[in-house]
């Protein structure tokens, strides 16, 4: 019995803190005020609500009953992990910067909201601030931080002012911002790092885009993502196009055409996603995405949480054992296998005294196949400065039909260079997940 609950953090634009998901965001698990009298983030970590989710998961029950069954990042089969008050770990903290957006996307609960919430439309700066530096007292690591919410995140009137908040206490977290697009992005973002940006495009025509991105302006997005690229490349930043498939925006010829753009534009991915409500395409699905025709590279196809309910994971495995006869190192940060035959992989993979150009990846002896390692893992680099490559990480979607039905699982990871291989690295995976 597991979910996300005690690894990661959301915090709504109003201070309350929520479980992070649609149906989850019924449970108001407390508040944070900038206020400096308030209680602060470690007594909120251990207040009853907190303590009631920790009982539940260790006994095997939901915290919720009639909720958590129907949240998107619940795992009943998943064995309890993680805790907030005694590892100090947070993986994520979500920060719902604004909830106000111009945008008017039909299954978007952000309009309700904005008519019933009470509170502020805007994160309060200093309530990062306040925030920040109590996680930091209080000895706390965090690995990511993202903005998104119910609303737009750019719409915040000092977004630039947030970041700063983040990076004066937290300079090597990583940031990664969700966003439609529609904003000049250099005035709202200026030539800060986003370790990654995803700006969500759905459609590669204005009269099929604005079927769900009502209000949305087409043009106006695709030169945000120019400006992103322009900014971020630089720094180390990625840039990612997500494209949810709809009925609107399913056509073959349109899905070819969003590749071949996001090849001229040169975005680090585009990651088509499978979706989940009443728009969503019936002829790309969950169940045939095996079958999805990629035609360019640097395209990843992946699904709604939900669809992941019955998926097997592990996380944080490593190191692997180097087999080569270079030195090299592995860490999978996620490894899912999925229901539908896919596997996603998440992690990096790096060599010690040679670089690299190509990675592949077998599973249980089964075929190779290629693993594209183009995120920048500055802080892999930072922890092992022996280490040749920061673009060293990678978020992979590949065939499972060789492991299907496995307990266990013996993976091989192949570095090349040149067409001579330089390393290659095994882990070994056992039938119970974690």
């Amino acid at each position: 019995m597991n979910c996300e609950i005690l690894r990661t953090l959301y915090v709504k634009a109003n201070g309350e803190v929520l479980c992070n998901d649609d149906m989850g965001e019924q449970i108001l698990l407390g508040s944070l005020s900038e206020d400096p009298d308030s209680s602060g983030i470690v007594e909120l970590f251990e207040n009853e609500k907190y303590q009631h989710i920790r009982n539940s998961f260790q006994s095997g029950d939901a915290p919720w009953p009639g909720i958590c069954e129907n949240c998107a990042l619940f795992r009943p089969d998943e064995p309890f992990s993680g805790d907030l008050l005694s590892q100090k770990v947070i993986q994520k903290i979500q920060l719902e910067t604004s909830l106000a957006c111009a945008l008017k996307c039909p299954s978007c609960s952000g309009p309700a909201q904005l008519r019933s919430r009470l509170g502020s439309v805007h994160l309060s700066v200093m309530l990062v601030r306040k925030l920040m530096k109590e996680l930091s007292e209080n000895g706390y690591k965090v690995e990511n931080i993202e903005f998104c919410g119910q609303g737009e995140p750019l719409n915040h009137p000092k977004f630039q002012a947030v970041l700063k908040e983040i990076q004066d206490v937290y300079p090597d977290t990583r940031l990664r911002l969700i966003t439609n697009g529609n904003h000049d992005y250099v005035k709202k973002v200026g030539d800060n790092l986003i370790h990654e940006t995803i700006v969500s495009i759905d459609g590669a025509f204005q009269d099929s885009y604005e079927k769900y991105r009502v209000n949305g302006k087409w043009e106006r997005a695709a030169t945000f993502l120019k400006e992103c690229l322009k900014v971020q490349r630089s720094k180390g930043g990625k840039v990612i196009w997500k494209y949810i498939l709809f009925t609107s925006n399913d056509s073959d010829e349109e899905i070819v055409e969003a590749q071949r753009i996001a090849t001229d534009i040169g975005v680090d991915r585009l990651w088509f996603v499978h979706g989940h409500g009443d728009m969503r395409s019936t002829k790309f699905t969950f169940a045939n995405a095996s079958k999805f025709p990629l035609v360019y590279p640097r395209v990843k196809v992946e699904s709604h949480p939900s669809y992941n309910r019955a998926a097997r994971s592990w996380n944080n495995l490593g190191p692997g054992e180097c087999v080569g006869r270079l030195g090299g190192a592995l860490w999978l940060d996620t490894f899912i296998v999925h229901a539908n035959d896919t596997v996603s992989l998440i992690g990096w993979v790096n060599a010690v005294c040679a670089g690299f150009d190509k990675v592949r990846v077998s599973m249980n002896d089964g075929p190779w196949m290629p693993l594209a390692c183009d995120i920048t893992r500055a802080d892999v680099i930072h922890t092992f400065p022996q280490f040749i490559q920061e673009n060293c990480g990678f978020d992979a979607l590949v065939s499972s039909s060789q492991i299907k039905g496995q307990d266990n699982i013996v993976l091989f990871f192949s570095l090349t260079s040149s067409e001579e291989e330089v390393a290659v690295i095994q882990l070994e995976l056992n039938g119970a997940s974690s």
